[in-house]
C-alpha cells in the first residue's frame, strides 16, 4: 500500500508538470511527462488490483490511470483499466464516474479513428462503394426480372439512376463519423425501392 501511495504521488507530480508544459505550449514535452505519469499510476493500480477490500483506493487509482491513458491516447489501456475498476466493488459515485469516463474514452477513440480516415476512404465509402453495390444488385435484378418492352427498360434504367443518385447524395450529406462503419445503410433503402419496382413491372 505504501508503494502504491508513493507511485501515485510520483504520477501526480509528473501529471502536474505535464499540465504546466501543456499550458506553455510544449506539446511534445507535455505528452512525454504525461506518459511517465501514466506509467507510475498504472503501476500503482496494478499493485492494488487484486484487493477489493482496498476500496475506494483501488477504483480511484484505476480511474486516475484511465484518465491519464486517455490523455496519452492509449484508449485500449484506458478501457482495460476502467473494466478492471468496475470488476471490483467501487462506491456508487465512483462507479458512475467510471462509466462516464468509459463513454468519453469511446467517443474520443472513435473521433481519432475517424480523423485518420483519408480522403480516399471517404470517397470510397461515400460514392464508389454505393455505386458498385447498386450496379451489382441492379444487374442481378435485370436478369431476374428482365424488362420486356422498351418502356419497361426505360423505367428500369430511370429508377436505377434515381436510386443511385439519391444514394450518393445521401452518403455525401448524411454520412457522419459515427456511421462510417455502416456505409451501406443509406443506400439499402434506395435499392429496396428499385427491387419493389421491378416486381411491379414484371407482374
Amino acid at each position: 500500500m505504501k508503494e502504491a501511495a508513493k507511485l501515485h504521488r510520483e504520477a501526480m507530480d509528473y501529471a502536474d508538470a505535464a499540465e504546466e508544459e501543456r499550458i506553455r505550449g510544449n506539446k511534445d514535452k507535455s505528452l512525454s511527462l504525461a506518459r511517465l505519469a501514466l506509467d507510475k499510476e498504472t503501476q500503482a493500480a496494478n499493485l492494488v488490483a487484486d484487493f477489493d477490500a482496498l476500496e475506494p483506493t483501488r477504483s480511484v487509482l484505476h480511474r486516475s490511470a484511465a484518465s491519464l491513458a486517455l490523455e496519452c491516447g492509449e484508449y485500449r489501456l484506458a478501457e482495460k483499466l476502467i473494466g478492471r475498476a468496475l470488476s471490483g466493488e467501487p462506491p456508487d459515485e465512483i462507479t458512475e464516474e467510471l462509466r462516464e469516463l468509459y463513454s468519453h474514452v469511446c467517443d474520443v477513440g472513435l473521433q481519432n479513428a475517424e480523423s485518420r480516415m483519408s480522403a480516399w476512404d471517404f470517397l470510397f465509402f461515400s460514392s464508389i462503394l454505393p455505386f458498385v453495390w447498386l450496379l451489382f444488385l441492379s444487374t442481378i435484378a435485370w436478369f431476374i426480372f428482365p424488362p420486356v418492352s422498351p418502356m419497361e427498360k426505360i423505367m428500369m434504367i430511370f429508377f436505377v439512376f434515381i436510386s443511385l443518385s439519391s444514394s450518393i447524395l445521401l452518403e455525401r450529406f448524411l454520412t457522419s463519423p459515427r456511421i462510417f462503419h455502416k456505409p451501406m445503410g443509406f443506400f439499402r433503402g434506395a435499392w429496396f425501392a428499385v427491387y419493389k419496382r421491378a416486381l411491379l413491372i414484371n407482374r
